[in-house]
């Protein structure tokens, strides 16, 4: 899942190629189009959250939410199957039992509140929290705890994704492309290989979206799911393999591409270690699924790519070879957030304008809207959405100074 933040300059260029705003195909907000796909080779800085859990007392297409703690100014940082919590004071995980309030990592707010001494910083989720500081294109990429550890890397860092024995995918953007590398826990940066684009140019462009369109855009990364037994560990220490000859690069992770030639399949790209091995599977172009993908979500036993065309949220699925778009919702404009939980429903926080003019922002279970309220049952404005192996599905929501934790587990 790719979590919120900054929009990078591929994204922007290539909602503008002619893709993003598609007319979905005729009937209900819930119709559906198929097609076939091909496979190839504030605070305090110790202690606990403040208050307790409550259940909202607001339940919607079956789904409760549930209050596990208010955390004024908090911001929800994502990673694999992992969230985390930050508020301009300290730096939150959830807690060991499912239903208690994030707990304070006092190693890790103690690194943050140095850093940001210095100014603002960026904010991501691998084996151990991953903050990008200084001006822009003279930033410092730091890893933290067991202490910071500056990488060296060429270009922005836009996403992350954590392998099962500790190492990471890194995404950055550099002279407009987008590139992955495998960072491992000492800190070495090994670049991963590119794939090339497939469609022809497109016509009439400006020299500088010519030359992003020359490559594949990244649109998401995520990691493949794995078994139980070999998910990254809930800690803010990077892990010790059990055995000399553990390999921290067993795993796989998988990159959404897309191209701006709206005729050229979507591909998703899995690289698996040991290796990498490289396989690419291909998917209807984003002509023929009727919108561009911008989010990929998987569990162990399906994958969707979520998108937007003309107002609806787009959610396609692929099964026996064969794909099925469904559409769902109204007056969305952008979906910010996509994850599954453990059924393998994929769950997106979309962000729209309705037709008064009013903001509107919803959670949806595979395209089911749900409610989002705080004990009392006041409605709030959800803010962020990711998946946890500990809280499921949590969401972020109210103003900046009410700012509730949510959980359906």
């Amino acid at each position: 899942m790719r979590a919120s933040r900054p929009f990078a300059i591929a994204g922007l260029l290539l909602g503008a190629c002619g893709a993003g705003d598609r007319e979905p195909p005729p009937g209900s907000a819930s119709g559906s189009v198929s097609g076939s796909a091909s496979g190839s080779a504030s605070g305090s800085a110790s202690g606990s959250a403040s208050g307790s859990t409550s259940d909202s007392g607001v339940a919607a297409n079956g789904v409760r939410f549930r209050a596990i703690a208010k955390l004024p100014g908090a911001e929800l940082v994502s990673g694999t199957e992992r969230a985390a919590f930050a508020t301009p004071s300290a730096w939150y995980e959830p807690a060991a039992v499912a239903r208690d309030a994030p707990r304070v990592v006092p190693a890790i707010t103690s690194q943050l509140a140095q850093l940001r001494a210095d100014g603002p910083v960026e904010l991501f989720l691998g084996q151990t929290p991953i903050v990008v500081a200084g001006e822009e294109h003279h930033e410092r990429v730091l890893r933290l705890a067991p202490a910071p550890h500056a990488i060296e890397l060429a270009g922005r860092l836009s996403a992350v994704a954590t392998l099962p024995g500790g190492a990471e995918v890194w995404q950055t953007q550099d002279r407009l492309r987008d590139t992955l590398a495998l960072v491992d826990e000492a800190g070495a940066v090994t670049p991963l290989p590119s794939q090339p684009a497939l469609g022809p140019p497109v016509t009439g462009m400006s020299p500088v979206r010519a030359k992003l369109c020359e490559a594949p855009a990244i649109a998401d990364l995520v990691r493949v799911p794995d078994t139980p037994d070999t998910r990254v560990p809930d800690t803010a220490t990077p892990r010790v393999p059990d055995t000399p000859d553990t390999d921290v690069r067993d795993g796989a992770v998988a990159a959404l591409l897309v191209e701006c030639n709206d005729e050229t399949p979507v591909r998703v790209v899995t690289y698996r270690w040991p290796g990498p091995r490289v396989e690419v599977e291909r998917w209807p172009s984003p002509a023929e699924l009727g919108f561009v993908p911008k989010h990929l979500v998987m569990t162990a036993s399906s994958r969707a790519l979520v998108g937007v065309a003309n107002g609806k949220l787009a959610i396609a699925r692929m099964a026996d070879g064969r794909v099925t778009t469904t559409w769902h919702l109204a007056d969305v404009s952008l979906v910010t957030h996509a994850a599954a939980d453990e059924t393998g429903a994929v769950w997106t926080l979309t962000m729209g304008a309705a037709r008064d003019g009013r903001d509107v922002w919803q959670v949806a279970r595979d395209g089911a809207p749900s409610a989002i309220a705080d004990p009392s049952g006041t409605a709030l404005r959800p803010i962020a959405l990711a998946a946890d192996r500990r809280y499921g599905i949590v969401v972020v929501a109210g103003s900046e100074a009410e700012r509730w934790i949510l959980s359906v587990r």
